[in-house]
């Protein structure tokens, strides 16, 4: 949704905005003055087996989830000390740029002269004496001093603090600390600051688009992520009953769509957002399976067929002719796609994912080509750079290939307008 432009927002966010709840009676009023309340009643539809979900519960492997929950949290203890140790230097390097060097390290009182004038200017510890140890007047005497006074004036200064009665503490790094995050990437390593909203901002999808720019911002992505499944694992515990009892709430997001939380009686957390490692305890009653409803690139098989394109229609059902090549024989529209690019660029198979997508909802170049780069350093593959140039030529390509797919864009935008 985020490529459109100039589209009735009615028509398009009526089916999650019409739950809006303060707004729904209008919204109704005005699909249905419109023709449009097919719409709405998409979504009251769907409520119907989320409620029937919420009824029944999760089964929850707890043995399962604690083991899940202690390998997380151990790959996000090695995670953390890696981060810690290339983030470092680049503390030490640029501190004094930082908007908030004071979360990096701060001034304590000298642990081994205790920080007081007399103390650090005449320290027993670094002199030899224990610092349990009171020196009195035998001690003089038997060092061969006087009095207690000269003895105590031959004691050295804190070699620890240098005779100032300070240290600085260095503070760990915290990859949640939004202020710790932004002056390392953007006053530290000199990157240019993501906005969302207009405002600076450290989330992990924002930069997930910038990963490539160097690798500790890969790794604060990475580790924001893992953290996100830790404490998703750590919540979803299952009730007396061994089930996981959530809420959906019809009106529990500014959005308008529909909201999981915990659950009312039962402990837990909502069902949104669960990490891959969650297929290891969250599992069928006995007796059931579970089912991944696939749709197998749904809104392209779509497009193809609503705009009647016939080369998009055969990119689905005929197998691809590329002699030598894993896929040969097979059908598999985003490697039709790379073969397609394969006389000026080279991209990968999830960049054709992207490019597919993107040029079905209008993705311009420029853009585009910070996602399909971002992919492939994601991926760790080793695909070169695109330019804005090249991927403006993909597009050009996939329009040129399928061409009624441009078509069908315009008479949708007429219809719609």
């Amino acid at each position: 949704h985020k490529w459109l432009v100039e589209i009735d927002p009615l028509l398009y966010c009526g089916m999650d905005a019409v739950v809006c709840y303060d707004a729904y009676w209008n919204q109704l009023k005005m699909l249905q003055d419109r023709g449009l309340y097919w719409v709405a009643d998409h979504d009251h539809k769907l409520l119907t087996p989320l409620m029937a979900m919420q009824a029944k519960g999760f089964r929850i492997d707890e043995l399962a989830r604690a083991d899940v929950q202690m390998e997380l949290e151990q790959a996000l203890t090695i995670a953390d000390q890696e981060l810690q140790s290339v983030i470092a230097p680049v503390v030490t390097k640029h501190l004094k740029d930082f908007d908030k060097p004071h979360l990096f390290q701060i001034e304590r009182s000298c642990g081994c002269c205790g920080g007081g004038k007399l103390q650090r200017d005449y320290c027993q510890v670094c002199s030899g004496l224990p610092s349990d140890v009171k020196p009195t007047r035998e001690m003089a005497l038997a060092a061969g001093f006087k009095s207690l006074k000269a003895y105590r004036a031959s004691f050295m200064p804190c070699r620890t603090c240098g005779g100032s009665g300070k240290v600085v503490k260095r503070l760990p790094f915290n990859s949640d600390s939004p202020d710790q995050v932004a002056d390392v990437l953007y006053r530290g390593l000199r990157i240019r600051a993501r906005r969302f909203k207009g405002q600076e901002t450290i989330k992990a999808a924002q930069l997930d688009g910038i990963r490539d720019k160097h690798p500790i911002v890969a790794k604060v992505v990475d580790i924001s992520k893992l953290r996100a499944d830790y404490d998703t694992v750590t919540r979803l515990s299952a009730g007396v009953d061994g089930l996981l009892h959530c809420v959906f709430d019809p009106w529990g997001t500014a959005s308008g769509r529909v909201a999981g939380k915990e659950g009312l009686v039962e402990c837990g957390t909502n069902p949104m957002n669960l990490p891959l490692a969650g297929r290891r305890f969250v599992v069928p009653r006995d007796g059931y399976i579970f089912l991944y409803p696939d749709m197998a690139q749904i809104e392209a098989r779509g497009t193809a067929v609503l705009s009647k394109d016939k080369k998009l229609i055969e990119a689905f059902t005929v197998p691809i002719n590329w002699p030598g090549h894993p896929k040969h024989g097979m059908i598999d529209s985003h490697t039709r796609v790379v073969q397609l690019m394969k006389d000026r660029v080279t991209i990968t198979r999830d960049q054709s994912k992207r490019l597919t997508y993107a040029a079905i909802f209008g993705g311009q170049a420029k853009q585009l080509a910070v996602e399909l780069n971002a992919e492939a350093f994601r991926k760790g593959e080793g695909a070169k750079a695109l330019k804005t140039e090249d991927v403006q030529y993909m597009l050009d390509t996939f329009f040129g290939v399928f061409s009624r797919l441009k078509a069908w864009h315009l008479s949708l935008s007429d219809e719609v307008l």
